[in-house]
Parts: C-alpha cells; sequence; structure tokens
C-alpha cells in the first residue's frame, strides 16, 4: 500500500510556477507595517507627543561656609516709632480677632481687631422684629381710623336726617374719636 501512495506522489507538467503567489504578499505587507509605524512617528511628533513634557535646567551645588558669606553693614539696636497711638474699643467684650502685631504698620480704615458680637446682633434682630410689628400696627390703626371716619360721617349725615338715633351716632362718634386718639 505504500507502494500506491508513492506512485500517485508525482508531479505532473501541467502545473506551473506563477509569480506574486502567497510568499509574494509578506515583503509587501512588512513594508507597508514600516511605512504606516513612520507616518505615525512624524504625526506624533508633529504633535508634540515625543517631546519632553518639562524642560529641567541642570546646575551644580556646593558648600558654602559662613566666613564666605559677606555683610556689608551690621549693628545693633532698637527701633523707636515717630508716632504713638493708642487704640479702644466703646464696647466690651472677647477679642474674636486680631489682625495685627505689636509693631505692625497698619493703614487707615484696616480692620484691627473684632469683638464677639452675637448679643448684639440679637438685640439687633430683636428690634428688627420690633419694628416690623410697630409698623403693622400702625397700618392697621390707619385703616381703623378711616373706617370709622367713614362710618361717622355716614351717622352724622343719617342723624341730620333723622334716620338713627342720638345713641348710634354717639356710639360711631366714640369709635372715630379713639381711632383719632390711637
Amino acid at each position: 500500500m505504500d507502494a500506491d501512495k508513492i506512485s500517485r506522489l508525482r508531479i505532473t507538467e501541467k502545473q506551473e510556477f506563477t509569480p506574486g503567489g502567497p510568499r509574494r504578499w509578506k515583503p509587501v505587507a512588512a513594508l507597508l507595517l514600516l511605512v504606516s509605524a513612520l507616518l505615525l512617528a512624524l504625526v506624533a511628533h508633529w504633535q508634540g507627543l515625543l517631546s519632553p513634557s518639562v524642560t529641567v535646567r541642570a546646575t551644580s551645588v556646593g558648600w558654602i561656609y559662613p566666613s564666605q558669606v559677606l555683610t556689608d553693614f551690621n549693628a545693633s539696636g532698637y527701633v523707636v516709632a515717630q508716632r504713638k497711638a493708642a487704640v479702644a474699643s466703646k464696647g466690651t467684650g472677647r477679642l474674636e480677632y486680631l489682625g495685627v502685631r505689636e509693631g505692625s504698620t497698619v493703614k487707615e480704615g484696616q480692620v484691627l481687631a473684632r469683638l464677639e458680637n452675637d448679643d448684639l446682633k440679637a438685640e439687633r434682630d430683636q428690634i428688627k422684629a420690633q419694628l416690623a410689628s410697630a409698623r403693622s400696627d400702625l397700618v392697621r390703626a390707619e385703616t381703623e381710623l378711616r373706617t370709622s371716619e367713614l362710618n361717622y360721617n355716614r351717622l352724622k349725615d343719617l342723624l341730620q336726617r333723622r334716620a338713627i338715633s342720638q345713641l348710634d351716632f354717639e356710639i360711631g362718634q366714640d369709635r372715630y374719636l379713639k381711632a383719632r386718639v390711637s
């Protein structure tokens, strides 16, 4: 049986070799891959992706000894202020903020310190509420005065025509006078 298989393994002369067969595409594919890699590298370089992100400057470091440092002028003493200013607060309280130190230079309008003022804020809010209440009472009193004045004039007219009693008129007049006083 092996001899049978061997006899069948003959190359016929009908098959001819054609150029551009299966082996020919490998070098072309390698060349295309190389060209595309080069193009990709050029585009990345133009976009700045291949450049360093931080420029580093190199320098040298050396030892310095105190004897190497020269001083131009050395003196000892103390400083005296030209003007003395005292600062005081009209109110008392605990210090919440201190914006300067002793000897600091300050400018006009600068906040030097701040005292706790929560109790003053609460008192201010209470007074605002009382003011709002008083304004509301004033509006109510003005409305009541207008109403009682209109009613008084109406009752006066009715009394002249003798459509109401003197007692009803006096009650209306009394309400009007009370509204004017308050």
